[in-house]
């Protein structure tokens, strides 16, 4: 997370949201006191998220939960990418509280 400008040294930052050209959406953090681009800071929004490679290029997190548990279990333990990883983990945890509400 960006607070403050790596130019100026500034907290006064304004934020505004971008598409990238990948489909994902950004924060772009600009500084109002030198006017430079501090960066970007990615949105991530798990109903959106398609695995970007491999044998489920293109499914979302939860097609590929209900296809295959075994393999969505391993990956939210097991997958290099941490943020791939923490995102399994959270529709995992997600689809799990909404069966448990369905068996109430």
């Amino acid at each position: 997370m960006i607070e403050k400008c790596k130019y100026c040294n500034s907290f006064n930052l304004d934020k505004m949201l971008v598409e990238h050209s990948n489909k994902t959406i950004h924060q772009k953090v600009t500084c109002r006191d030198c006017k430079k681009c501090s960066g970007f800071e990615q949105i991530v929004e798990n109903k959106d998220f398609r695995m970007p490679f491999g044998k489920y290029k293109g499914k979302s997190i939860t097609e590929i939960i209900i296809q295959d548990l075994k393999y969505a279990m391993w990956a939210s333990e097991k997958f290099s990418s941490k943020n791939i990883r923490e995102r399994f983990r959270e529709e995992l945890l997600k689809s799990a509280e909404s069966r448990s509400l369905k068996n109430e």
